[in-house]
């Protein structure tokens, strides 16, 4: 009898490891063992004259994850500068490559811009905001996780390239 039953338990754990292997979610190379909170822009992201602030732009996930954070800045001028990152995880790399995929098929009528040197995908749209000035999204996916940074500009504030690429350099590195 207890034989029976070990031997019941160890063909249950086999079929459970073939199933989970099969499916994808077992395998946990493509994984990141940081939290979202570990992932996202920091104050000392910034410069000075940068603040922490809560968030207006970006709001928390709509599709089922396992875990996000959310973190906001901006200029002490007022309405100068605002930047929101948003780091979302999921149980595994396939359903973040399909929450990605899922995204982007939204955005049919945005014109964006591959972005070949961050994360796994990236691409970032542009949208003129007139007399307010600009906004910039980077939306992306590496491994199990998918995030965003939203950067609002005023007209008279300029954002530097090598600044934003090095505020993807940031996020992309926390990515372990």
């Amino acid at each position: 009898m207890a034989i029976a039953a070990v031997a019941i338990v160890v063909i249950v754990i086999v079929a459970a490891i073939g199933v989970l292997l099969i499916s994808g979610s077992g395998t946990t190379e493509a994984n990141v063992s940081s939290t979202p909170a570990q992932m996202v822009l920091r104050i000392d992201d910034f410069p000075s004259g940068w603040q922490e602030t809560e968030p207006w732009v970006i709001e928390p996930p709509i599709r089922a994850c396992s875990d996000y954070n959310i973190s906001a800045f901006n200029t002490s001028t007022p309405y100068a500068a605002q930047i929101e990152c948003i780091i979302v995880t999921y149980p595994t790399y396939e359903r973040a490559r399909q929450v990605y995929d899922e995204v982007m098929e939204n955005w049919t009528t945005i014109t964006t811009t591959q972005i070949d040197d961050h994360f796994d995908r990236c691409v970032m749209y542009e949208l003129d905001r007139g007399m307010y000035g600009k906004a910039r999204y980077y939306d992306f996916q590496e491994k199990n996780v998918c995030g965003g940074i939203a950067i609002l500009t005023s007209l008279y504030y300029n954002m530097s390239e090598s600044w934003i690429d090095s505020l993807l350099s940031s996020v992309e590195g926390r990515i372990k």
